[in-house]
């Protein structure tokens, strides 16, 4: 519905081949500069303060007001068990959310949970005594997921209706707006969940934040000003896709604000351990590499050229997919960082999904009669 009616509103403002490249720029520039404000807003200004603590005399913005007080008169008819096992009334700062077993507490400044509590194992990721349900059923759907999207986009079966393998006989639009709806829902989650979860976020949990967030508004920004498209996306991919990203930035974000760490600590690491500042390497190496890549990808194509090329430069001589390859490196690095098995799930999900779109589009250039260097691997240099 809304693919149609932007492309009716859109016809008449513009030449046919351009006419949504100037409103969708507009928008998608508008759209992620707000968000950024937002972010930067909601979890490194003062003003979290305030929302978490109102007062008659200062009163929050409307909407975040509203949460607040619904929070509130929620939490206040909930019950919880305290670490002992005794009953007693929850508060909007330590109540069960959507009946799962986590609470969420109100943080403080950063605590690092007692030392004697934690084991050795969890000095690099963190299980944890007391877990969501969801975040934990979710993490083993991720991981039961990564063979299965391997072999569904390896094999040909089930490839993700996008760039090479769009199907045009399906409902499709733009692959520019197609790609910018894949990452931009993503994008909004973290500040959304820490408007709506009352709390003081630590420097981790902003860090993480600013983490996740920056990675999908560049990709909404390689979207808008680095790729150049020529055709067009499946509307069901795309949607699909989408929802996976918002659904782990909001699950990410979710569990950071609400899981307790031994002793009632709300879960906050320092993120500048070995582990952590191990993460924040391979992070910045995965972003960078990534968009070094992207740019190659973009010189590849001169504007209005339609044909596939066998792309080089970088480590193109080596493999097929060297930005997937960046991204998976990003992908563990944050999950370094942020401490918890969830991220290191939705890594693994992320490595079966792109080492079998790699392996599918490494078939497609040979089936195409291109081509290709020597040797020429998938994702990872050297190995696959």
């Amino acid at each position: 519905f809304f693919s149609d009616l932007y492309m009716e509103s859109t016809e008449a403002l513009l030449p046919p081949q351009r006419r949504h490249n100037g409103v969708l720029k507009i928008f998608g520039a508008t759209a992620v500069a707000a968000i950024m404000l937002a972010l930067t807003a909601s979890t490194w200004a003062p003003m979290i303060s305030t929302f978490a603590q109102p007062s008659t005399s200062m009163e929050a913005p409307n909407i975040i007001a509203k949460s607040y007080r619904a929070l509130r008169s929620w939490g206040a008819h909930s019950r919880t068990q305290n670490p002992q096992g005794a009953p007693t009334h929850a508060s909007a700062d330590n109540m069960i959310v959507g009946g799962a077993a986590t609470q969420v507490v109100k943080e403080a400044a950063f605590q690092a949970p007692p030392a004697s509590s934690l084991g050795p194992l969890d000095n690099v990721i963190y299980f944890g005594s007391q877990w969501s349900w969801l975040a934990g059923t979710m993490a083993i759907l991720f991981v039961i997921m990564a063979p299965l999207s391997f072999q569904g986009e390896a094999s040909g079966s089930s490839n993700m209706g996008y760039s090479k393998f769009a199907r045009t006989e399906e409902k499709t639009v733009p692959s520019q707006l197609g790609m910018f709806f894949i990452y931009f829902p993503a994008s909004l989650m973290w500040t959304l969940i820490t408007l709506l979860v009352p709390g003081t976020p630590s420097l981790w949990y902003r860090l993480c934040g600013a983490l996740i967030s920056g990675h999908h508004i560049k990709r909404c920004l390689e979207v808008l000003f680095v790729h150049r498209y020529s055709g067009q996306i499946e509307v069901g991919p795309a949607v699909a896709i989408s929802c996976v990203y918002a659904t782990q930035a909001a699950l990410l974000a979710y569990v950071a604000r609400s899981t307790l760490l031994p002793g009632g600590v709300p879960m906050q690491f320092d993120p500048f351990t070995p582990a952590g500042l191990t993460g924040l390497t391979m992070f910045a190496v995965g972003m960078l590499g990534n968009l070094y890549h992207h740019w190659l990808l973009r010189d590849l194509r001169k504007p209005g050229d339609t044909e596939y090329k066998v792309p080089t430069g970088g480590l193109f001589g080596l493999v097929c997919m060297p930005h997937y390859f960046f991204e998976l490196v990003m992908w563990y690095g944050f999950a370094l960082v942020y401490h918890h098995f969830l991220p290191f799930a939705i890594a693994i999900n992320m490595t079966g999904y792109l080492a079998g779109r790699a392996t599918a589009t490494v078939r497609w250039y040979e089936n195409k009669g291109l081509k290709t260097p020597e040797g020429w691997k998938c994702i990872v240099p050297f190995v696959y």
